[in-house]
């Protein structure tokens, strides 16, 4: 698991918009654009090219060392498998947006693996190519 998150003075704010049908997402600071994602990219599979898809997103709350959190996750899995699904076999990345209700200029982005890459003999298990 790889986490990163950022914060601001106590004044500011942090604004998260996530397109949750392709995995885009643009952090505000104050009302203006801050930042906005890249390319996904994992096993070799780029988002950008097609190859690898969201296949589910989930809203759900917590807490965690930084308190209590709204978070926005998504599923990502290879698009030639198919039909591509939202199981533990197909899914390859989970990516997760914690924003705090009592910290507004936090945001926490998360990266998990629910299987080891390279593991298996599959197409996404290795760098296209290699």
């Amino acid at each position: 698991i790889m986490s990163l998150g950022f914060g601001f003075a106590a004044a500011q704010k942090l604004d998260l918009t996530v397109d949750t049908s392709n995995g885009s997402f643009t952090i505000g600071l104050d009302g203006t654009t801050w930042l906005t994602g890249g390319e996904v990219m994992v096993g070799g599979l780029s988002a950008t090219k097609g190859e690898l898809k969201v296949v589910s997103s989930a809203a759900s709350e917590g807490s965690d060392f930084n308190g209590a959190y709204l978070a926005t996750t998504l599923r990502w899995a290879d698009a030639s498998e198919s039909p591509y699904n939202a199981s533990y076999e197909t899914v390859l990345m989970e990516t997760s947006f914690r924003t705090y209700p009592d910290a507004p200029a936090a945001i926490v982005f998360e990266q998990f693996f629910p299987r080891t890459l390279g593991a298996d003999p599959g197409p996404h298990a290795h760098r296209r190519g290699d």
